[in-house]
């Protein structure tokens, strides 16, 4: 009888341990414009032609719709006039922290801070920051993030887009 009340606590608590975890999980699911805005930031600076996905409507047809486009082939041809190769403009974000102050259900603010370091491959940005090799970057910016189709999408003009 003793062991049995031995293992049934071992139960209880791997139970309750497994349903926080599904908790936290479902709860981390959830798009906020926080997630929102540490999305696009990270596509902006590794020139990922899929933060398209994170601007609104308005911001996308600013341009005739090549906002995207325009901007990595802007970013391409700088590098190309400094004798690089496209992939030495990108940069990797760490230590991202966001501040959001909602103006209403559809609308927020969301200030982005973080630091950002040259990663021509992934392993260059580890590398670097190991060695202390490069240039570390401050990145601080307010970007409004608006609901659109049921996402939270960034809009305005992010980062002189």
């Amino acid at each position: 009888m003793e062991q049995l009340k031995s293992y049934a606590s071992i139960v209880v608590v791997l139970i309750a341990g497994i349903l926080l975890q599904i908790i936290l999980v479902w709860a981390d699911c959830k798009d906020t414009p926080g997630k929102a805005a540490v999305r696009f930031t990270k596509a902006y600076y590794g020139l990922d032609p899929s933060m398209r996905e994170d601007l609104c409507t308005k911001t996308l047809d600013a341009a005739g719709g090549n906002v995207v486009e325009n901007y990595i082939r802007q970013i391409s041809k700088e590098a190309e006039n400094r004798g690089f190769g496209p992939n030495y403009m990108k940069h990797i974000l760490y230590n991202i922290e966001t501040h959001t102050h909602r103006m209403d259900d559809g609308t927020a603010e969301v200030r982005i801070t973080a630091k950002r370091r040259v990663s021509i491959n992934p392993v260059y940005a580890l590398v670097a920051k190991f060695f202390l090799i490069g240039e570390t970057y401050k990145v601080d910016e307010r970007l409004t993030v608006v609901k659109e189709d049921g996402r939270w999408k960034v809009c305005g003009e992010p980062f002189s887009l």
